[in-house]
């Protein structure tokens, strides 16, 4: 009953909390036996809630301070040990290894992070040698080992709904030269286990290499998605190769393994569905509160318009109102005229130096807009409610920062 309810709680919280979990290469995975997992931890207890996803059956190896509240042990469990810089008490860690030994001697699985702990840098942490240990003292008692390495790689770590892969690796193998001294066999198979470990992780210098590795991956996976849209036009199911990119991964996957008319004709009209549903979203006005639509506002008009919103940043200018929409709009930006725009963000910069001052629907006084303008000495109003309806191209307005006002002068 308790690892029934262990069970259904990890399975509950992975499927809550992403969207999708993919395992890579599940087929090196044993059917049975005695088997030790040893698993990359990047993410702390999100860790062992998705190993668990795909090794349902197999005990954990877990920190005494994972169980050491009765909350806590609602959410996990395993063969507790007391880590080296733990303030636990170390002497039950002897009969934690006596019960690893049993579990693999039974048959089971045991999954084991050698790193002892989790980060989430461009590599590793130094590996421990316990697992290592463990193995070596199953394979001396006569037991048909087998140890198989496990990578996790979170597409946002933090990211709710967002996708996460389990990568399983080849089997390490446990036959040792002969004639080697104990500390010999301990140094050559934790050896393979971290060639076994890092061949199912990223290992990058700096943060900024795997940066750059994932704009280059990401670059790749445009091209090849955008051949595939070429492709599925000549095939009809696409009117435009990026059209690709309105597809979900599971549709096209789905279309792809079965091939018919009646699949591609399936997934021709769930691309146009949501393209449609895009384009809609993108040309419809934002509400001001989510879920309450509200009726378009007039065009501000007479001396008396006065829009209100944030004081983003102090002074008071005029100048002629210039909508600005889209990056489209940059070039015809007249210089000394008021921007007025949905938001803005760092690529917009070159705008401030030629705006007077600056009108947003969003934002607030930390907000790019508002920062930006005060370095410039520039006044800005931001959150101006319906600032994009009420005011045209031309319209002569004073802006006065402090205030938060925006007033119509002609």
């Amino acid at each position: 009953m308790r690892r029934l309810w262990y069970c259904v709680c990890h399975w509950l919280c992975v499927r809550i909390y992403f969207e999708r979990l993919t395992v890579l290469h599940p087929g090196r995975l044993p059917a049975g036996g005695p088997t030790l997992y040893v698993a990359l931890h990047r993410n702390g207890a999100v860790d062992g809630f998705v190993y668990h996803q795909v090794l349902p059956h197999s005990i954990f190896l877990v920190s005494t301070q994972l169980l050491r509240g009765f909350f806590a042990r609602l959410f996990f469990c395993g063969i507790p040990v007391a880590r080296k810089h733990d303030e636990e008490d170390h002497s039950q860690n002897d009969d934690a290894l006596r019960q690893c030994a049993q579990l693999l001697a039974n048959g089971g699985g045991l999954v084991v992070f050698p790193e002892g702990t989790n980060s989430l840098g461009p590599r590793h942490l130094p590996f421990k040698s316990g697992a290592v240990r463990i193995a070596l003292d199953a394979l001396a008692r006569g037991v048909p080992l087998r140890i198989v390495p496990l990578g996790i790689h979170y597409e946002g770590a933090w990211a709710f709904r967002s996708k996460v892969e389990v990568a399983v690796g080849e089997s390490v193998s446990t036959e040792l030269p002969a004639g080697l001294s104990e500390l010999g066999r301990l140094k050559e198979l934790k050896r393979r286990v971290t060639t076994a470990l890092e061949s199912v992780g990223t290992n990058f210098t700096s943060d900024e290499a795997q940066q750059n590795a994932e704009r280059v991956a990401y670059a790749a996976l445009r091209r090849g998605l955008r051949a595939l849209g070429e492709r599925l036009v000549q095939r009809g199911a696409l009117a435009e190769p990026m059209d690709i990119f309105f597809a979900h991964q599971e549709q096209a996957e789905r279309a792809m393994t079965a091939d018919t008319r009646e699949a591609w004709k399936e997934f021709a009209a769930q691309v146009r569905e949501q393209k449609a549903a895009y384009l809609a979203d993108q040309a419809r006005r934002p509400e001001w509160i989510l879920g309450q639509s509200e009726p378009a506002a007039d065009a501000a008009t007479g001396t008396r318009g006065v829009l209100t919103g944030l004081a983003g940043s102090p002074g008071v200018a005029e100048g002629q109102v210039y909508l600005v929409l889209t990056p489209d709009d940059f070039a015809k930006f007249p210089k000394g005229a008021v921007l007025v725009a949905r938001t803005t963000n760092p690529t917009w910069t070159p705008l401030f130096y030629s705006a007077v001052a600056v009108v947003t629907e969003s934002g607030g006084p930390l907000s790019h807009g508002a920062v930006t303008a005060r370095e410039m000495r520039i006044p800005a109003v931001m959150s101006v409610k319906e600032s994009l309806t009420r005011l045209r191209n031309g319209q002569r307005v004073r802006v006065d920062g402090a205030a938060g006002r925006v007033e119509l002068v002609s």
